[in-house]
């Protein structure tokens, strides 16, 4: 009768501290004491019945097995992977503890293994009793916060979470399988000692695979991680050429604003670099704006930006929008004579799109272009650039 309730407490702690490992690592609020203590009845309830019908330890065990995933898959809201997990790792550990206690008392009292079976003269009160408490000892230990963490990090990667279960349940038959040896007569040492080496083997092979998969899961979270890195680094890039095109870019005719330019003159002009520059601007854009409203104007300044763009070589010359009216290119490694023939077949496509009447204006331009050798600053060499281009709508003026 005593020796009942012992074996009945070291159960019901067996019971708690396995409830409570799983409520910790998936933070849940305490467990219900009802929870508690109806799991423990069932379960308890279930090793007595076993015990009184002589059931083989194999049916014993895989009874027991059944009832705790089933317990466990309630008590982790019906997410069954989860409750396959800590299910494996309850009756893994309960078992290799319960197989290896057995093993190690048969030893020591020299009794045989068939001794310690589930029949009514088994002398296995012992071996249970200690399998139980030192279960709970080892599910008390596993809550500690790294454990805890572990089992997160497993959770979390269903794939390595897979083979983790796998292995178990590889170590689990292998275990269980070898609960036959109870069925063996004699006093064999040898199968005593087989049985302590398969406990050893199943928890070694447990612990090795779980290592492994930890590994795993780390590895994959640094590949995410860095993946997350470079999506934000390459978001920033984003973020950064919108600011730099907002800030440098102007708004109507998508060309370079006058700051952009200016810089890039400077840069030119301090590294010594040979390169045109052309300063432009539409012929009568005033006259369009009042005559056809600015809707009009604006189409004006897009197309000869467009066409001008056509002007230029891509990744080499710069246009801008210097002021309302007025452009800039600058025409890298060319001199003024080459600049000048491009701005001039420019000039020309656009005064072929109001020849065509497909806008009711003339549209044409006004430049000047100078080499960069003319002058030492960029203020002085845009200066010139303004003053040849002047003197040559001057001149047509003049000329008619």
């Amino acid at each position: 009768m005593y020796i009942n309730i012992i074996v009945a407490v070291s159960y019901f702690y067996f019971n708690w501290s396995y409830f409570r490992l799983v409520s910790k690592v998936l933070r849940f609020p305490p467990m219900p004491k009802i929870f508690v203590a109806g799991s423990f009845l069932v379960n308890y309830a279930m090793f007595f019945l076993c015990s009184i019908l002589q059931f083989n330890l194999l049916v014993n065990w895989g009874l027991f097995f059944l009832v705790l995933l089933t317990e466990s898959f309630f008590y982790c809201r019906k997410e069954f992977q989860t409750a396959l997990f800590f299910s494996m790792n309850g009756i893994l550990y309960g078992l290799t503890i319960n197989v290896f206690c057995r093993c190690a008392v048969a030893i020591y009292s020299s009794q045989p293994l068939m001794s310690f079976d589930n029949s009514i003269t088994s002398l296995k009160a012992l071996p249970v009793f200690l399998g139980f408490l030192f279960g709970g000892v080892v599910f008390h230990m596993m809550a500690l916060r790294k454990t805890q963490n572990s089992f997160r990090v497993v959770l979390d990667h269903p794939g390595h979470l897979k083979f983790q279960l796998e292995i178990m349940a590889g170590m689990f038959l292998y275990l269980y399988l070898n609960l036959l040896l109870y069925q063996t007569p004699g006093n064999s040492i040898v199968l005593k000692l087989w049985g302590i080496k398969s406990c050893i083997f199943s928890l070694a092979g447990a612990g090795l695979g779980m290592r492994y998969s930890l590994k795993m899961c780390r590895l994959a979270d640094y590949r995410e991680q860095n993946r997350d890195i470079r999506r934000k680094i390459e978001q920033k890039e984003r973020e950064e050429r919108e600011l730099r095109s907002t800030a440098y870019c102007d708004a109507l005719t998508g060309t370079y604003n006058r700051q952009y330019i200016r810089e890039q003159l400077k840069n030119l002009l301090q590294k010594e670099l040979p390169f045109a520059l052309c300063f432009l601007d539409l012929d009568n854009l005033k006259g369009v704006n009042d005559s056809y409203g600015h809707g009009e104007g604006d189409r004006y300044l897009i197309t000869a930006a467009r066409e001008l763009e056509l002007a230029c070589r891509q990744g080499r010359d710069l246009i801008a929008r210097y002021g309302g009216d007025e452009f800039l290119i600058l025409f890298t490694e060319t001199g003024a004579i080459a600049a000048e023939e491009r701005v001039r077949q420019a000039d020309e496509r656009i005064r072929a799109i109001s020849r065509k009447g497909e806008v009711p204006f003339e549209m044409s331009f006004s430049y000047g272009i100078v080499d960069s050798s003319v002058a030492a600053d960029a203020d002085a060499l845009i200066a010139e650039a303004d003053k040849v281009m002047y003197d040559r709508k001057s001149v047509r003026r003049v000329t008619g």
